[in-house]
């Protein structure tokens, strides 16, 4: 099998997976509606705390040189110690999946294919991820780098169509503050913190693959990486404020989808579903795909056979978890926007990295005397 020490990326392509990852799923469902014309404050908010545990995931990353996040629990729980967190972050990572690529179902469904089965399209999107990474996470990063550029045009010409169209109305972004700053504390944290910020610890599995000297030069890439994101994020919250209203904003199922609807530049340019259906489903791709390999490769650890062999049998599994989620969409976003940031990414994304830390910093604690005695 090849493993971390065969397949390795650049740090152009990190760069490029990491800002599309975060981009992902939080433009479809809509960037804090509940913040509402303080959107853009709550995701500033939300990205210093980005930083921290971004820093965070890094130091681990730095200190595994080369290993990934189940052999870093490996090196300072022993082998038995860590085979039930990386069960439970296997389960986390695939569950993951399936929440994303349930988002994609449902604008599919809502959009483009109301009448096209949903278990189609769920075993036709994941069965082509399995693909891919069953061909390498090397494809899985070129595959980004075709991605990415066409990914971020959108949203450059989405911002001069609208513009040439006069449907921005920066005057919806007041008044700023006006009931304070709890409501958006509260949805910077912790819904946009671990909504997409702390989703980043899946991608700790890809960076312990990077061609890098050094982790200085990985921490600097992933700092640019995650400014870009919030900065698109940051434009996003505004864009759709200013075009739908705060209030609208708050009923629309998919934000960025209704605010396309106001392009209208004369015959040439109007109602661009299609192509921002595509364009969105191309972040949700990347998305799905960085969660499912994160996965993969803790079946890998746990099993010692390669995670290549269990590609198609566990996109099955997601994909069927994905349509068995919940009953409808509204029941699906309520659940991953109130529930699982407290009871599932708390603990993966904050708890778990922590106590691990604590752990990497009292094995070297431990170390030293031991050192300085030999000598």
């Amino acid at each position: 099998m090849q493993g971390a020490g065969t397949e390795r990326i650049s740090m152009t392509q990190m760069v490029l997976i990491f800002v599309t990852f975060e981009i992902g799923s939080s433009v479809m469902v809509g960037v804090a509606p509940a913040a509402a014309e303080n959107a853009w404050l709550a995701v500033l908010c939300a990205l210093a705390g980005g930083f921290v545990l971004l820093s965070m995931y890094l130091w681990l990353v730095n200190y595994g040189n080369g290993k990934n996040l189940y052999q870093l629990f490996e090196d300072t729980l022993s082998r038995w110690g860590a085979l039930p967190v990386a069960i439970l972050y296997i389960g986390y990572f695939l569950y993951m999946s399936a929440v994303v690529m349930r988002d994609m179902i449902e604008l599919l469904d809502t959009a483009v294919y109301p009448a096209s089965p949903n278990e189609f399209i769920a075993f036709t999107f994941i069965l082509v991820i399995a693909y891919i990474l069953y061909l390498g996470v090397e494809v899985f990063a070129r595959t980004t780098e075709m991605i990415m550029p066409y990914f971020m045009l959108f949203f450059l010409l989405m911002l001069v169509l609208l513009i040439i169209n006069k449907s921005i109305h920066f005057s919806y972004l007041r008044p700023v503050l006006a009931e304070g700053w709890s409501p958006v504390l509260k949805e910077a944290f912790p819904k946009i913190l671990t909504f997409p910020f702390g989703e980043s610890i899946a991608l700790t599995i890809l960076m312990s693959q990077t061609k890098t000297k050094g982790g200085h030069k990985l921490r600097n890439y992933m700092w640019l990486a995650l400014l870009i994101s919030g900065a698109v994020l940051t434009f996003v919250a505004i864009l759709q404020v200013t075009v739908l209203t705060p209030d609208r904003v708050k009923r629309t199922v998919f934000p960025l989808l209704s605010v396309n609807r106001y392009i209208d530049v004369g015959f040439l340019f109007e109602r661009l579903d299609g192509v921002v259906v595509f364009l969105m489903m191309l972040g949700l791709f990347v998305k799905v795909a960085a969660m499912f390999y994160a996965g993969l490769k803790g079946v890998e650890y746990v099993s010692g056979v390669g995670y290549r062999f269990f590609a198609v049998p566990v996109a099955v599994l997601v994909a069927l978890t994905s349509l068995l989620l919940a009953g409808d969409y509204m029941e699906h976003i309520t659940e991953g926007l109130e529930v699982v940031p407290y009871y599932l990414h708390l603990p993966f994304q904050l708890m778990l990295p922590i106590i691990l830390c604590l752990l990497v910093l009292w094995k070297k604690r431990s170390k030293r005397p031991k050192t300085s005695g030999g000598g």
